[in-house]
């Protein structure tokens, strides 16, 4: 739902959103697997937000 506004900004429907979608994805897991408790969910949320 997030990446709606930034289709209207760039109007790139493809490459912007799988891009942001794959990345996230497969590296929270892997970090939380590693380091679970250096990586709290809150962080990685405010993060996510100041990237949007």
């Amino acid at each position: 739902m997030e990446s709606n506004p930034l289709r209207g900004l760039f109007r790139v429907s493809s490459p912007r959103p799988v891009e942001q979608r794959v990345a996230p994805q497969p590296t929270e897991p892997t970090e939380n697997e590693n380091v679970p408790f250096e990586v709290p969910s809150g962080m990685l949320e405010k993060l996510l937000l100041e990237l949007f």
